[in-house]
């Protein structure tokens, strides 16, 4: 960890490579959310009442602007699953809609297409996508599923198996195939640039806190023109109809909007970090880090042109998953773990300003100790 983790609140001694998991604001994100709680609570009946949806229309203003959309096009949400659940209430499905999905699609994504499929009537499809994923892969699969679909849920970067979908040419397959695209944007803002405007897709929806600084939760609906419409929160409120986007989403009864009052600074912060080059930085990491992992024998999830710049996800063959978990643990190395389609352990890392040269030692020194005991266990059962 470099000079730039006093920014944090990590704990001293940590190795922290997971802060995708559930984001890492900074000293002065939390400070700022701290600030505006303090404003707020000097005047609940404005603050909270006639000037909350002022306040939050520069902040998804912000938003638009970073991914590429018009303002007034973007809610602001609590994360992911409340924007895709906002979808699955609200979009017209019937016995005629056939939802397609991978299966490296988020699980709690993957749960409610079920839930809402079900209950709809529609038919719910997810196919298989081989690792390393590539884009002819993807494209194989879209291929094989029967029925054509009608829906198709991506993820623009996935979480688990950290694999950046081509999403232009699955946008591009929906169109020539009259499907409608709804693309998981969890893992893009302040990691990877899109430009939603011109992506062909129906909807594009995520979390703010995983890759800006911003204190969690906070997250993100963009709507094209034909969905505005026809999609409302899945809790009904007193403006759950109201023309305004921010208005319709972001009047959702009490709750603290602290955290959706710092995206635009936290985007600043974003933008302070790019320009002194620590973003490059942990961006270096992360491709030190897929050397020496694949060099150890680990295989990366994704081909190169599908492989996120500070998101990396491994298969760890032959190394059982608590192998794994108690390596990490014992050397206080932080990164995310699972299990894949095929059964064979996945590791994900995540890269964030504050990593260096001495974070990928740490890490390649706990996989090594994975790895060894895999070994000896094997040389002890053949004896």
């Amino acid at each position: 960890m470099n000079g730039r983790t006093g920014e944090f609140l990590l704990e001293p001694g940590l190795t922290y490579l997971n802060h995708a998991s559930f984001g890492c604001p900074t000293r002065t994100a939390l400070d700022h959310a701290e600030a505006q709680r303090r404003r707020i609570e000097l005047d609940t009946a404005v603050a909270l009442g006639p000037r909350l949806v002022e306040d939050l229309t520069r902040q998804a203003d912000a938003v638009a602007a970073a991914i590429g959309a018009a303002a007034g096009s973007v809610a602001l949400v609590e994360n992911t699953t409340a924007a895709a659940g906002a979808l699955w209430a609200s979009l017209p499905w019937s016995a005629a809609t056939h939802v397609f999905a991978l299966d490296v699609e988020y699980e709690s994504v993957v749960r409610g297409l079920e839930v809402a499929c079900a209950r709809a009537g529609a038919t719910f499809g997810v196919v298989h996508l081989p690792m390393p994923a590539t884009e002819e892969g993807v494209l194989a699969a879209l291929a094989e599923a029967s029925p054509v679909p009608t829906v198709v849920v991506m993820s623009a970067v996935t979480s688990s198996t950290a694999v950046a979908m081509p999403v232009r040419t699955v946008a591009r397959w929906c169109s020539e195939n009259g499907a409608q695209l709804l693309v998981d944007a969890a893992h893009v803002v302040g990691h990877v640039p899109i430009d939603v405007a011109n992506l062909g897709a129906a909807a594009v929806f995520g979390s703010l806190h995983k890759w800006l600084p911003v204190p969690r939760s906070v997250g993100f609906l963009w709507l094209a023109q034909e969905m505005r419409d026809v999609v409302r929160p899945a809790e009904v409120s007193l403006q759950w109809d109201a023309a305004d986007l921010v208005r319709r989403f972001g009047w959702r009864g009490t709750w603290d909007p602290a955290s959706a009052l710092g995206i635009g600074a936290s985007l600043a912060e974003l933008a302070d970090w790019d320009r002194a080059g620590a973003v490059a930085g942990a961006q270096a990491v992360a491709g030190r880090i897929a050397a020496e992992l694949v060099a150890l024998g680990l295989k990366a999830t994704a081909a190169e042109e599908l492989t996120p710049p500070r998101l990396r996800g491994f298969l760890v063959p032959r190394v059982e998953l608590a192998d794994v978990r108690s390596a990490l643990d014992a050397g206080r190395v932080r990164a995310w773990t699972g299990i894949s389609a095929e059964g064979v352990t996945i590791l994900r890392v995540s890269t964030h300003v504050y990593n260096d040269a001495a974070d990928v030692e740490s890490l390649i020194a706990a996989l090594r100790s994975a790895v060894d005991r895999r070994e000896n266990r094997v040389e002890s059962q053949e004896r």
